[in-house]
């Protein structure tokens, strides 16, 4: 008896129905190898087919370490993403186990030389990893209120950002929520589709409907907040049904989400975003640097008086970005206008207002630099 399959029978091949079609489908292209726990990353040169990686100069990317063999490995090109060729001695790693002679590794995937850790990324992974840097403490790492909670890295949610799965973003007021879950859609697989951002749910069935049938096969990003009422049974099982193929992206802290999700949904990837009155100095300079920057002023803390420096590093930002932001509105103000009267009336503000913020708020005092 022949052990082979019953030939199909004789048809046209059917084409795939739009509705099933909803992965990006444009070119997404390895680009970048970016180095874990570091804020260095290489690009790829797009002339180049292959590319080596080693501890010697001779490399197209040069990696010192007494771990990473001379010519280590050739990165190729190949179609959407790269393939990995082993040549060291120490191995080449994916998910802890050593590939043979190649791997395929696609954008938002990681890989070992040696001691070193990387990670690919595409164009879009590129362009979001400086916002990524500043919305998430990369630093540092503390446990919150259950076991399964943690910080994220850049390269976590690069890595959650290349999949579909269900992800919760905690977080205080003002940490960036909303912005990380509009990055993590920038960069993932689904961004070929809309975003859909919810604050409330509809109680009418048909307005259910419509809101399901926007978000399908799409993103939605759900802000859960301390007024929105349980979700009914119906609209929860159709928001987490395979028909609608919906990735749901949830801003709450994780009781709320329960509250809200119940027990059984509210089991999904977690990213924590920790306040920046818990960060280190060095992270509040620089991302006060940058929001300054951002605004075209000059104005830096390592120049300034070393009493507004240490009145800006211990204060306790409640806010967090949000009082980042107002701080750099009025900061780079003032360092262009040289009073605080000046500078509230060029923003539209009561000089009183601004007096008390950084005189009262911060312990601010005029000259803001050093040198006057």
């Amino acid at each position: 008896m022949s052990s082979k399959l019953a030939p199909a029978k004789p048809g046209k091949t059917k084409t795939q129905p739009d509705s099933e079609r909803y992965f990006f489908e444009g070119p997404d292209p390895v680009t970048w190898i970016h180095i874990r726990g570091t804020v260095h990353h290489f690009e790829l040169p797009r002339q180049l087919v292959t590319i080596t990686l080693g501890s010697a100069e001779s490399c197209d990317i040069v990696v010192p370490s007494q771990y990473v063999s001379r010519h280590h490995l050739t990165i190729e090109r190949r179609h959407g993403g790269i393939r990995i060729h082993d040549h060291s001695k120490n191995g080449t790693y994916i998910d802890a186990r050593r590939i043979g002679d190649d791997r395929d590794i696609r954008a938002g995937q990681g890989f070992s030389a040696g001691a070193a850790s990387f990670i690919a990324l595409n164009d879009e992974m590129a362009r979001q990893y400086a916002l990524l840097s500043d919305l998430i403490d990369w630093e540092t790492s503390t446990e919150l209120e259950s076991q399964s909670s943690r910080f994220a890295t850049p390269c976590d949610a690069i890595e959650i950002a290349s999949g579909v799965d269900h992800l919760m973003i905690a977080g205080d007021v003002g940490c960036g929520q909303a912005q990380l879950a509009e990055a993590i859609h920038a960069m993932s697989p689904l961004r070929g589709r809309p975003l859909v951002r919810v604050d409330s749910i509809p109680v009418d069935r048909g307005a259910q409907k419509e809101l399901l049938a926007r978000a399908a096969r799409a993103t939605m990003v759900l802000a859960i907040g301390d007024e929105m009422p349980v979700m009914d049974d119906a609209f929860r099982s159709s928001l987490f049904a395979l028909s609608y193929r919906i990735r749901l992206i949830v801003l709450a802290w994780p009781r709320r989400a329960r509250a809200v999700l119940g027990e059984d949904r509210s089991n999904m990837q977690r990213l924590d975003l920790r306040p920046i009155a818990y960060r280190e100095h060095v992270q509040i300079e620089r991302l006060l640097d940058r929001q300054l920057e951002a605004r075209g002023c000059a104005l830096r803390l390592a120049h300034m008086t070393e009493t507004n420096r240490s009145a800006l590093l211990r204060y306790s930002w409640p806010r967090n970005f949000d009082d980042l932001k107002l701080a750099a509105d009025r900061l780079a103000a003032i360092a262009r206008a040289g009073s605080l009267r000046k500078a509230a009336a060029a923003l539209d503000e009561h000089a009183s207002k601004v007096q008390h913020w950084f005189t009262n708020q911060l312990g601010l005092e005029l000259p803001l630099n050093a040198a006057g």
